[in-house]
């Protein structure tokens, strides 16, 4: 498995640059219920291709979270593992394929697309459904709001000649996610863990009685999906009947508390309330939200066991010294009830100096050269007297990605932060502060205690920022500075998995000129052995089919 990973990588290297009979696709948009996309290419390799992400719009979009498989024009159904898998499929036509992505199985998406399976590209795309062979599932229930233990009826619809397997699933809302419920939730017919194949006497609809009881007070969604992913739901409110709110409500006496400070909170409910109430806290991580631990505050007993409203309470609670919190952040204290309605309270804390900093950043020179230091400027409030901290970011494509120390060399404030002093008046200059080792675009971020935070940019190099480098043009170096990056990653897995290569001095020195030669393009070097696009082509074709007859 791994010799075929790598090998997928040899060739997808051909693909980015171009190579001889590889073409590079362009990608399909898929775009799920919850705002995440993701974009797909088939990367054509003689009669296989290759699927890949392009990019996608959120780090929890891993390859580990996604499935992918295409419906072939002659309707064989081909699984791309973690989109990331080929096929092989012989034809020069644009024929009509169908893209199945389901994402951390929550989020499913079929795309029906037009497949020029000449050149590698996607001519259309979009649309939610996929013709005669789709089931249209639903499902409905005779209890939308049953009690505890109580068991429902559920029918499931399909088209009327549907004679395939449905499957069920289950969820419960936790805050404002779902997670998969357990056997300690739920008792369910045999149905929900095997599923039920459809008959024609059916005809697409099957009532399923007394399907499943609910062993808790929550908010339930059970799916119902055909073997095609397409999928729906019906939505479950379990609990003791006594309406869906509480209109539970948090406030308290400090929202800008010191470090170590108790502070008092008042939680209010409908006048009749008689069940429990919860609390969690959070705290501010840049523009997430984190849960605190210990290590962040310390809290009354019924932060961890939750309060029980009595009806003498009348629907109002105050919990005095309820926190305090030991290190300045920004943080947000939930109450909620059983039926999992919350609301919360913001507590600012720390020296006392406001909300926000304000903090700015600012460079004398936004385009220097490779290996040439620059100053920075920052600037905060004229009495910030807190820290604030430095990250850097370079620009691979359309992503940005974390920086290391093969692509920088900065002041030890970089590393530790620096901690304004009342003789500051906010602001500070950093001499020769960073240094860029190799031509790209960066955003060197600075923010504060509170997460608030700016960048100022910088393009580095021989001034690839829209421009084309002599002899090549801007997507050509481009090319080149991706496969530079990577280089020397794939050459030591290459040696380190097979042993013919890892003793061929001449493979060796094939890889290690050709990576010289395009760390001369990318650094702009007079000197440099390629001058257009082809010189590239030709070294890399070389090593090509040097490591393709090696393997």
């Amino acid at each position: 498995m791994k010799m075929k990973k790598l090998l997928w990588v040899i060739v997808g290297l051909a693909v980015l640059v171009g190579l001889g009979n590889v073409s590079q696709a362009d990608c399909l948009d898929v775009r799920f219920d919850n705002g995440d996309s993701i974009c797909i290419s088939l990367d054509k390799s003689w009669n296989r291709y290759y699927a890949s992400v392009q990019n996608n719009s959120s780090p929890s979009l891993r390859s580990v979270s996604l499935r992918c498989e295409i419906l072939l024009p002659n309707q064989v159904l081909e699984d791309l593992g973690a989109c990331n898998g080929y096929f092989s499929y012989a034809s020069s036509r644009t024929e009509r394929v169908k893209m199945y992505v389901r994402y951390d199985n929550r989020y499913f998406e079929t795309i029906d697309a037009d497949f020029n399976f000449s050149n590698g590209t996607w001519t259309s795309g979009g649309g939610g459904g996929w013709g005669g062979t789709t089931s249209n599932v639903t499902v409905s229930t005779n209890r939308s709001s049953p009690s505890t233990n109580e068991r429902v009826n559920v029918t499931v619809r399909a088209d009327r000649n549907y004679n395939d397997v449905i499957y069920f699933s289950l969820e419960y809302r936790d805050g404002y996610a779902w997670k998969s419920a357990t056997t300690s939730d739920y008792n369910a017919d045999n149905y929900f863990n095997n599923g039920y194949r459809f008959t024609y006497s059916d005809y697409g609809e099957k009532t399923f009685n007394s399907f499943i009881r609910f062993y808790r007070s929550a908010q339930y969604r059970l799916y119902v999906r055909d073997y095609r992913w397409n999928r729906n739901y019906v939505e479950f409110n379990v609990g003791g009947g006594w309406g869906t709110t509480s209109d539970v409500t948090v406030s308290t006496n400090r929202s800008s508390p010191n470090t170590n400070e108790r502070v008092n909170v008042t939680v209010r409910a409908d006048r009749n309330y008689s069940d429990y109430v919860y609390f969690s806290l959070e705290y501010r991580d840049g523009y997430a939200w984190k849960s605190a631990t210990t290590s962040d505050y310390n809290a009354d007993n019924y932060f961890n066991n939750g309060y029980r409203f009595t009806y003498s309470d009348y629907g109002e609670r105050t919990f005095n010294s309820f926190i305090r919190f030991y290190r300045s952040a920004q943080y947000r204290l939930y109450v909620r009830d059983y039926r999992w309605n919350r609301n919360y309270v913001e507590f600012n804390v720390g020296g006392g100096w406001g909300t926000t900093s304000n903090v700015t950043v600012s460079t004398n020179r936004s385009f220097p050269g490779t290996n040439e230091r620059v100053n920075i400027t920052v600037r905060a409030d004229r009495n910030y007297t807190d820290v604030v901290y430095f990250s850097l970011e370079y620009r691979d494509g359309y992503t940005w990605r974390a920086a290391t120390t093969s692509d920088y060399n900065a002041d030890s404030y970089f590393n530790n932060g620096y901690r304004f002093t009342y003789s500051d008046y906010g602001e500070r200059t950093f001499n020769s502060f960073i240094r860029f080792y190799r031509s790209a675009q960066y955003r060197l971020y600075v923010k504060d205690y509170r997460w608030n935070r700016n960048y100022v940019e910088f393009n580095v190099g021989g001034g690839w920022g829209g421009t084309s480098v002599n002899g090549f043009s801007s997507s050509e170096y481009r090319k080149i500075t991706n496969v530079s990056r990577i280089w020397n990653d794939v050459v030591a897995e290459l040696k380190r998995t097979y042993y013919t290569l890892r003793n061929d001095s001449y493979w060796q020195r094939l890889s290690d000129t050709l990576y010289t030669n395009m760390i001369d393009v990318v650094n702009n070097r007079s000197n440099r052995v390629f001058y257009n696009y082809n010189d590239f082509l030709r070294a890399f074709n070389e090593w090509f089919r040097y490591t393709s007859n090696n393997v």
